[in-house]
């Protein structure tokens, strides 16, 4: 079944070059043609959304419906590229929004945090919920038990294969 009180996370860094100009206020002028071109439109489709272009650079994009919320934040510098996902929308499965923010970004290297209610004894969660079909491979990986009835999964992941 799926959880009430759950939360995913994405931290992405060495964000796809290619991508990087789409979030400059000189390339695209309005957060509506950042949000298409970057195919962030795509992702929980039937949320109410507000995003914000930052001058020069740089992306903020909320969504809500009812109780359940995303949201996306965008550092696009050559330098140290960054971007962010966070929703608490509980899903059985989350390999396809999982896969779906890994394939805009298409980041050298991320972490996954993964926290929910448990206090019914279950933990829903597959660790393989990234598999090497994305192209990544696992680092490191913990879990551990806060607050009771919470528990977090922390994972870290790379672009390559092991043999890299």
């Amino acid at each position: 079944g799926l959880i009430p009180d759950v939360s995913i996370q994405i931290m992405m860094h060495g964000l796809d070059p290619s991508l990087l100009d789409i979030f400059a206020v000189d390339v695209l002028e309005t957060p509506d043609a950042v949000r298409e071109r970057s195919c962030l439109d795509r992702i929980y489709t039937e949320m109410q959304t507000d995003d914000h272009l930052f001058a020069p650079w740089g992306y903020s994009l909320n969504g809500v419906k009812d109780r359940n919320y995303f949201t996306v934040h965008v550092t696009p510098q050559r330098e140290g590229s960054y971007a962010s996902f966070e929703t608490n929308v509980s899903e059985a499965d989350y390999s396809r929004t999982i896969g779906d923010v890994l394939s805009i970004f298409s980041p050298d290297r991320f972490s996954l945090v993964h926290r929910a209610d448990c206090s019914d004894g279950s933990f829903p969660w597959d660790p393989d919920v990234v598999n090497s079909e994305n192209g990544y491979h696992m680092t490191r990986t913990g879990s551990f038990q806060s607050n009771g009835n919470y528990r977090v999964s922390l994972m870290n992941w790379m672009k390559g294969s092991t043999s890299d």
